[in-house]
């Protein structure tokens, strides 16, 4: 199975000593690092070499911000973060923890360990965070917000990915990892297990809550090979619409065509719409379906996000794991406003809580 969380090391605050900006030396904080978005930066497999960068709206960013204030590197393959107040805690995959910083000032405040395979976290904001955990058989972490100890530890399917709450239920989306899986696990968080495990279409991998309780479930689909691992074809993705209360799967739409794999669903910041990157963002309103979506920007992009302040979608796109990529800041209704340079293989842009 996979390795409980059975560590927490807090390690020291480096305080600030330099201004400088230049090799590992820190750098003076550039107002008020918890009042601007974040871009995550994966880097290269095995590199080390993930960072954050910080962007400010005249197109200016700190790069590298935790390695120029801490002196030291952040760790492998930023996959996924959180902020919650004036902490923040990021998803290390490959080197297998959790950083926990200030998120004022993005000094180290200590770290998680022990985790196989972590890669989303989740706050409904009753105190207590939820990490997916697994590239097999999966898990959902349970960890104290305030103590920053582990609390419980759930099995859910195959290769857990994102989740999104409505009322008292956590829906976790069971991607299959390194295998195959096609369920949504529904979880009681107030008994911290998991109470339902839904039969959806192939690698579901996103999931959003509308106002409504209807909980939206992006399936990616499967891709099929041979005994040589030759391709030999792909199941047509698929979002469906489900009940949050009676836990019903009130429809299933398949939204573009075979070779397609979609991995992105975002929720406007008004909670009437519901957002998908497949070779453009799409659009619908969540009281009708994916059937009637929209167009909203076009152009290839590896993720984007929305920003719930004031509903405008940053993507973010790169070409390899060498050289830099880049964010771009759209409208609401999809003008284009901003972009940014940033660092090697940005994945997210997180926003201040």
């Amino acid at each position: 199975m996979f390795k409980s969380i059975n560590l927490l090391v807090i390690v020291c605050v480096i305080v600030l000593s330099s201004c400088k900006k230049d090799n590992n030396d820190p750098v003076e904080v550039k107002g008020d690092y918890s009042a601007s978005p974040w871009v995550l930066n994966e880097g290269a497999f095995l590199a080390g070499n993930a960072g954050i960068d910080v962007l400010y709206g005249d197109g200016s960013t700190i790069a590298n911000a935790y390695q120029q204030v801490n002196g030291t590197a952040l760790g492998d393959v930023l996959q996924s973060a959180i902020r919650i107040g004036n902490q923040a805690f990021l998803v290390l995959n490959g080197s297998e923890k959790i950083q926990i910083l200030d998120a004022i000032t993005l000094e180290n405040k200590g770290l998680i360990q022990g985790i196989s395979y972590p890669r989303h976290l989740y706050s409904n904001g009753n105190g207590k965070i939820y990490l997916s955990a697994g590239n097999l058989e999966g898990e959902v972490v349970v960890i104290d917000e305030i103590t920053k100890t582990f609390v419980a530890s759930i099995p859910v399917g195959f290769g857990p990915e994102k989740m999104c709450s409505f009322s008292d239920k956590l829906f976790v989306t069971n991607s299959g990892g390194w295998s195959e899986d096609n369920t949504l696990s529904v979880i009681s968080t107030s008994s911290d297990t998991e109470i339902a495990r839904l039969d959806l279409s192939d690698r579901p991998v996103d999931c959003v809550c509308d106002n409504d309780g209807i909980v939206w479930v992006l399936c990616s689909g499967a891709t099929m090979y041979d005994e040589n691992w030759n391709i030999t074809g792909h199941s047509i993705p698929v979002i469906h619409k489900i009940d949050s209360n009676t836990l019903d799967v009130l429809a299933s739409y398949e939204i573009g065509e075979e070779g397609d794999h979609p991995l992105h669903l975002e929720l406007s910041a008004d909670g009437v719409s519901v957002l998908y990157l497949n070779d453009g963002i799409y659009v619908f309103a969540s009281n009708s379906n994916p059937e009637n979506a929209e167009l909203l920007i076009d152009g290839m992009y590896s993720a984007f996000n929305v920003n719930p302040s004031d509903g405008s979608i940053w993507t973010t796109s790169f070409s390899d794991y060498i050289s830099s990529g880049e964010v771009k800041k759209f409208s609401e209704t999809g003008i284009y406003l901003n972009k940014w340079e940033v660092g090697i293989g940005p994945n997210a842009v997180v926003f201040p809580d």
